[in-house]
């Protein structure tokens, strides 16, 4: 019979050394740096984050609704309003962009977003 996992007793939790040392193991010689990787606004993402890495960031401890506002303005956070999912639909022709968006909305879709031209946020007829 098979034994039940349990997480905490099957995985113990090893420290940031014992993780890194495995890593570098794992890297055969090859540098630890090549696993951080940077976004375009040049910020560094590591492969894997311990309890020590948030400890110095300045609002760590910041309650939604309050200055600095870090995490949001309203004290409910995200409880009350959730993030939506909204796709681009950039199709000139109206019945495109109502295939589309049906498509989309069925499919998670919760929120819509349609650029506009300068003429159409106007309420003018741009081939007129």
């Amino acid at each position: 019979m098979q034994k039940e996992l349990t997480l905490h007793d099957d995985f113990p939790p090893h420290s940031y050394e014992q993780w890194y040392e495995s890593v570098e193991k794992q890297l055969k010689g090859a540098p630890f740096a090549r696993l951080v990787k940077k976004t375009i606004e040049d910020i560094d993402i590591s492969p894997m984050y311990f309890p020590k890495d948030s400890e110095a960031l300045p609002h760590i401890n910041a309650l939604p609704g309050f200055t600095p506002y870090a995490r949001g303005c309203k004290p409910s956070g995200p409880i009350c309003s959730s993030w939506h999912v909204a796709q681009e639909i950039i199709y000139p022709d109206p019945f495109l962009t109502n295939e589309a968006l049906q498509n989309d909305l069925k499919r998670g879709q919760t929120a819509i977003n349609i650029p506009l031209d300068m003429a159409s946020k106007q309420c003018i007829d741009p081939d007129m």
